[in-house]
C-alpha cells in the first residue's frame, strides 16, 4: 500500500507566490504571518503560532501520560496509554523544526528510554491477550494452561516493576523533567514550512520502509515499516489538530478513507508482531506449560493468515 500524500491547497496572499513540491503535493510555503498595525484601534487577540500549537499538543500528551502512569485501577491499560502517549509526543517533536538539534535529540532519547522501560510489561500483556484470543472454538482447551501461565508471567512482571519503582514515581518524575525540557524549547521558531518539510520526510521514510519490506519480507523490515507507518499517522493527526488551533498550519487534509487504510495496515502488521511476541513468550515457559504440537500448528497458521491479510492490504 503506497502512502498517500495529498495535501490541501492554501489561499495565497497576493503579495507573494507559493512554491510547491509536486512529488508529495505538500505546501512548502505557508500563509504569511500577520504584521500588526502600528496603531491598532483596540487590542486584537493574537493567533497562536505553529510552534505554539505543537507546544499545546505536547503539553496535552505529557498530562495524558502522567495520568496513565498514575492509573492504579487498571495498570495494564495505563501502561498501554502511556506508551501511546510517548509515541505521539515523539511524533510531535519530530515535526518541530527548526529546533536546536542537540536539545530535541536529547529529549527524544529520554522519551524512548521511558517507553522502553515499559516495553517488557506491555509485551507480556500482549502475549497473554493474544493467547486468550486464540483460545476460542473447539481448540480452546489446549490453550488454557499456556494462557494461565502467561497471565502469571504478566502479573509477576508488573509486581516486579512496581517493587522497583513504587507507583511508577520515578518514571513520573522523569516525565516531569522531560516536560520542563519541552517547555524550554524555542517553539516560536517552528514555521509551517518546516512542519510541511518534516511531514514529507516522514512520508518518504515510510515509503522506503514499505519498499524494503516488500523486497525482503523479514521481521526487522516489517517492524520498521509498522513503526514508520504509525509515526506518519500520528503526525498527520497532529497536523490536523494544530491546523484547528493555528491559521498558519496547513492541514494535509488526508481523506478519512486514507487514514482508515493507514490504521488497518498498522493493525495488520501489529497482528504479526503480536503473534511473534506470543511465540517468544511461549518458548520461555517451563516444559509443563509449553504449547503442544497442535498449538504450535495453530500459531503457524495464525501467523500465515496475518501475513496474507497484510499482503492483501498492501495490494
Amino acid at each position: 500500500m503506497e502512502v498517500s500524500s495529498a495535501g490541501r491547497d492554501m489561499k495565497e496572499a497576493p503579495s507573494h507566490t507559493t512554491n510547491r513540491d509536486t512529488t508529495l503535493n505538500l505546501p512548502c510555503q505557508g500563509p504569511a504571518m500577520p504584521v500588526p498595525e502600528s496603531t491598532p484601534s483596540r487590542a486584537q487577540p493574537m493567533a497562536i503560532t505553529p510552534g505554539g500549537a505543537l507546544a499545546v499538543l505536547a503539553g496535552r500528551e505529557c498530562r495524558a501520560i502522567d495520568r496513565a502512569l498514575a492509573n492504579t485501577r487498571n495498570r495494564h491499560a495505563g501502561i498501554h496509554r502511556a506508551r501511546k502517549g510517548i509515541r505521539s509526543l515523539r511524533a510531535i517533536l519530530a515535526l518541530a523544526e527548526p529546533m536546536p538539534d542537540h536539545a530535541t535529540r536529547r529529549i527524544d532519547r529520554r522519551l524512548r528510554k521511558l517507553a522502553r522501560g515499559l516495553s517488557a510489561l506491555r509485551d507480556a500483556f500482549v502475549a497473554m491477550q493474544t493467547a486468550q484470543s486464540l483460545a476460542v472454538g473447539g481448540s480452546a482447551a489446549p490453550w488454557h494452561a499456556p494462557a494461565v501461565a502467561l497471565e502469571e508471567v504478566c502479573n509477576q512482571a508488573l509486581r516486579s516493576a512496581l517493587a522497583t519503582d513504587p507507583d511508577f514515581a520515578a518514571r513520573r518524575s522523569e516525565l516531569g523533567r522531560i516536560r520542563q525540557a519541552l517547555s524550554a524549547l524555542p517553539w516560536e521558531r517552528v514555521s509551517p514550512q518546516a512542519m510541511a518539510r518534516a511531514l514529507k520526510r516522514s512520508q518518504r521514510r515510510t515509503k522506503r520502509s514499505e519498499d524494503d519490506a516488500r523486497r525482503r519480507d523479514t521481521v526487522g523490515l516489517l517492524h520498521r515499516w509498522r513503526r514508520r507507518l504509525r509515526r506518519l499517522r500520528l503526525q498527520l493527526d497532529a497536523m490536523a489538530k494544530a491546523s484547528a488551533m493555528s491559521p498558519y498550519v496547513v492541514d494535509p487534509a488526508h481523506p478519512r478513507r486514507h487514514m482508515r487504510e493507514l490504521k488497518r495496515m498498522t493493525d495488520a502488521l501489529g497482528r504479526q508482531q503480536d503473534l511473534r511476541l506470543l511465540r517468544r513468550h511461549l518458548a520461555r515457559l517451563d516444559a509443563d506449560h509449553r504449547s503442544p504440537a497442535q498449538l504450535r500448528l495453530e500459531l503457524r497458521n495464525a501467523t500465515a493468515d496475518a501475513a496474507r491479510a497484510t499482503a492483501e492490504l498492501a495490494g
